[in-house]
């Protein structure tokens, strides 16, 4: 049997030994959506509510009320307050996914940002969605529905509706890196081994987890082919919760910016400007010519600018190794990376390789206690260290160190660099690795490797 698609490869006393695994343990918290404001070609975040985008300049309005602009070519991404307020998951049950022109909201002035802590992920999300979700390999969210006739098996046919207009596209499996299927409430797919080689994931209803190689699909079943075997199964579509397949990601499309709505979904846009309280621009369906499409600009969250050839890449995405693995009292505590934050435990040395066209790499250090008393937190006490051969700016020892400790909390981290590898270390201090915890977060390597759109 042939099958065309292709996967692409990258002694203690109990009770003393209890007190360590709950000083040390993990605290497993949700990702926080970016900082409002406005990022800049320096990883610099300015704060400021929009005034106006257009083909030259974002202008805003800064924390002194001054009216501002940034040129469109030192623009990285422009973040709403409005979307700081949303908790960490997408809040896909939240409108309409029908984007029709709606009487504008008036302009939201300025605020203090107040963070919002949302629970663990790691178990059942109490959250329901009113559609399903699917994302493509260059970083595109719809929501929609499978349709009802799948009748090309090395594609899946999607529901979306753009403008009013209810369309089925027709979506090649290479092009997929994730359906959800909406069915009560949200799952989350176990994290694969690192250390395994890529494969495509199924997760029921059930929570269990299938992996192998998906072939292809009908309207009633997924075709996979299971670790191990030779030949696919058929799983009913109807116990599927997710799919995760294992296609690398894709730059983002040439020449667009890439909006992400309050309700989740994440478009690519050509020409994206305002006009009144409106964003609009050409927006690329999954299949198709792109459509002219506007959104009032309360309902979009983040904008990532990428038609001037720039792009930021999460953390997460970053190849890596350990170079000595985190074991504290002879418990192993490996990295946690989602998104761009990183969850990491003392002792720990962990390199990452930063890609083609990097120009600077940024992160936010954080030590990483929520939960834990004032008193029990004050045993956190470590240093974090960066090196690499790659660093552009000369920049001292003492700049390259940072002290994480409940009188010093927080450091920032950033470096003009070139492509290749860096190094975080850490190092335990004087009370030992206990509750050693340090949390990346907006952690990014930016990157020019896209050619500007003319």
């Amino acid at each position: 049997m042939t099958h065309a698609r292709r996967l692409h490869a990258p002694r203690l006393a109990p009770v003393v030994f209890t007190l360590l695994i709950a000083l040390c343990g993990h605290a497993i918290t949700a990702e926080p959506p970016p900082l409002p404001g406005i990022l800049d070609d320096e990883l610099r975040l300015t704060p400021g509510s929009l005034e106006s985008l257009t083909p030259t300049a974002l202008v805003y309005r800064d924390t002194d009320g001054t009216v501002q602009e940034l040129d469109r070519s030192r623009l990285v991404r422009w973040t709403s307050y409005r979307s700081y307020r949303l908790p960490a998951l997408p809040r896909l049950a939240d409108g309409d996914p029908t984007l029709v022109t709606t009487p504008p909201a008036p302009p939201t002035p300025p605020i203090t940002p107040t963070p919002v802590v949302t629970p663990s992920t790691s178990k059942p999300l109490h959250a329901t969605l009113t559609s399903s979700h699917l994302v493509t390999t260059d970083g595109q969210a719809w929501l929609g529905s499978l349709a009802a006739d799948q009748n090309q098996p090395e594609a899946l046919g999607w529901t979306v509706t753009l403008n009013g207009q209810t369309q089925t596209h027709a979506i090649p499996l290479e092009r997929l890196r994730s359906v959800r299927l909406v069915r009560g409430k949200l799952l989350r797919m176990p994290d694969a081994d690192p250390n395994a080689p890529p494969q495509d994931r199924v997760l029921l209803q059930g929570g269990q987890v299938l992996a192998g190689f998906l072939v292809g699909l009908t309207a009633e079943a997924v075709q996979l082919i299971l670790d191990g075997a030779d030949e696919p199964v058929d799983i009913p579509l109807s116990s599927i919760h997710l799919i995760k397949l294992a296609n690398p990601a894709t730059p983002p499309l040439p020449g667009t910016d890439y909006a992400r709505l309050a309700d989740g979904q994440r478009f690519a846009f050509q020409g994206l400007r305002t006009q009144a309280n409106d964003f609009i621009g050409k927006v690329f369906p999954p299949t198709g010519e792109p459509v002219e499409t506007r959104v009032p600009v309360r309902r979009v969250n983040t904008i990532d600018f990428h038609a001037n050839g720039q792009r930021l890449v999460p953390l997460a995405d970053l190849s890596y190794r350990i170079d000595q693995p985190a074991v504290v009292f002879g418990v192993p505590y490996p990295p946690v990376l989602t998104g761009d934050t990183a969850q990491l435990h003392a002792p720990l040395q962990i390199t990452f390789e930063l890609p083609p066209g990097t120009t600077r790499f940024a992160a936010n250090l954080v030590l990483n206690t929520p939960g834990v008393s004032p008193a029990a937190a004050r045993w956190a006490d470590f240093t974090v260290r960066v090196s690499s051969p790659v660093l552009l700016e000369p920049t001292s020892e003492d700049q390259l160190t940072f002290r994480i400790n409940a009188d010093t909390p927080t450091a920032e981290l950033n470096l003009a660099v070139d492509p290749g590898p860096i190094t975080l270390t850490l190092d335990p201090a004087v009370n030992g690795p206990v509750l050693d915890r340090l949390r990346l977060l907006n952690a990014h390597a930016l990157t020019q490797n896209d050619t500007p759109a003319p």
